[in-house]
C-alpha cells in the first residue's frame, strides 16, 4: 500500500471507535440516484460502470476512489451506540485483502445483509483510508455490485506432471489441504498421480487411498 496524503476527512467517534463518513458531492449525488430503483446486479449503492480495477496491493491511500474485484473471505457486523450496524468485509483478490466497511442502517442492511456473505464475488467502489482503531488500510464503501469469480487456474501442458513433493493438512506446520482435495485436483488436471510426502506421518494415506 502507498501512503499518501488522505483527503478523504472522517469523524472519530472516540466512544464507539466508529468512522462516520463526511461525503464529497460526487457521493451524495450517488446517494440520491441509489434511492431510484437499480439493476438486478446492484447490492448497496449504484451501479458501478465501466469500471477501472485496482488490484488491492496497489490501492494507494491518497483518497482517490478505487474500485476493486474480489471475493468475501470473512464478515463482520455489530451494532454501535447510535443504532446503526458496522458492517466489515475483507475482501480479496489473491494479490492483498482489505478490510471493507459501511454504515447501514437496520431496515438497509437486512436488505443486503444476505446477500453479502462469506464466499460471495463483489466489484466493490470506496475510498481508501488508513483505519486509526484497527491500524490498518480500509475502505469504506460507496457501491457494492455483484462480482465474477475468478478464472479458474487450468494445466494445458500436453503432458502433465505428477507432483512428488506434496503435503497435506495431517503433516504438522506444512499445509492446510486434505488428501481429497489434492486428489480431486489432480484428477481434474488431467495428473495421472501424486506422491504425498508429509512429514513423519502416515494418517493422510488412508484418507488418499480411497
Amino acid at each position: 500500500f502507498g501512503v499518501g496524503k488522505c483527503t478523504y476527512d472522517s469523524i472519530w467517534g472516540e466512544e464507539e471507535h466508529e468512522i462516520i463518513p463526511q461525503l464529497t458531492e460526487e457521493e451524495k449525488a450517488e446517494r440520491e440516484l441509489a434511492k431510484q430503483p437499480q439493476p438486478e446486479n446492484v447490492i448497496y449503492g449504484i451501479d458501478i460502470k465501466d469500471p477501472q480495477i485496482t488490484k488491492i496491493e496497489n490501492v494507494e491511500l491518497d483518497g482517490e476512489r478505487v474500485t476493486i474485484s474480489g471475493q468475501i473471505v470473512a464478515r463482520e457486523e455489530r451494532e454501535t451506540k447510535s443504532g446503526k450496524i458496522l458492517l466489515t468485509l475483507d475482501v480479496t483478490d489473491k494479490t492483498y485483502t482489505i478490510a471493507c466497511k459501511m454504515f447501514l442502517d437496520k431496515q438497509k442492511f437486512e436488505d443486503v445483509g444476505g446477500k453479502l456473505k462469506e464466499g460471495n464475488f463483489v466489484l466493490l467502489q470506496g475510498r481508501p483510508q488508513f483505519d486509526t482503531y484497527t491500524h490498518e488500510p480500509s475502505i469504506m464503501i460507496n457501491n457494492i455490485c455483484k462480482g465474477e469469480p475468478f478464472p479458474e487456474r487450468k494445466d494445458e501442458a500436453e503432458e502433465k506432471r505428477v507432483e512428488l513433493h506434496l503435503h497435506t493438512q495431517m503433516s504438522a506446520m506444512d499445509a492446510v489441504t486434505s488428501a481429497t482435495d489434492l486428489v480431486k485436483q489432480a484428477i481434474k488436471w488431467g495428473h495421472p498421480a501424486i506422491a504425498i510426502t508429509d512429514h513423519g506421518v502416515v494418517q493422510s494415506f488412508p484418507e488418499a487411498n480411497h
